[in-house]
């Protein structure tokens, strides 16, 4: 009698554990797929990967060699500068030189 209902309770845990290790399966295969299909890249998804690779490679190499241009820039719009621009003009034109414009433009200097 004992060795029946031993039995009985052997065939009751493992149809309860049946239904539990199919769900766990389920679910473990689901989260294998949905991981898989946000690993994978598309075709379209790595042309824009490589694209944003390349501009940030770029970027990181403008940087590197406008060092001293861009601390200069930033420098500039933080603080007041003083820039002085010098304009000059020089004309060698014969037509010019027969109404003395060439000697003004030649003396000309705009700052």
């Amino acid at each position: 009698m004992e060795g029946t209902t031993q039995r009985n309770e052997t065939k009751k845990r493992s149809t309860k554990m049946i239904p539990i290790i199919v769900a766990v399966a389920v679910i473990l295969i689901a989260g294998i797929i949905t991981t898989q299909a946000l690993m994978k890249t598309s075709g379209k998804e790595a042309y824009f990967l490589a694209e944003k690779k390349s501009v940030e490679q770029l970027q990181s190499a403008f940087e590197t060699r406008y060092e001293e241009e861009l601390a200069w820039a930033e420098h500039a719009n933080e603080n007041a500068v003083e820039s002085v621009l010098e304009l000059t003009a020089e004309a060698n034109s014969p037509e010019l030189a027969s109404m003395g414009y060439d000697q003004v433009i030649n003396n000309a200097n705009v700052t």
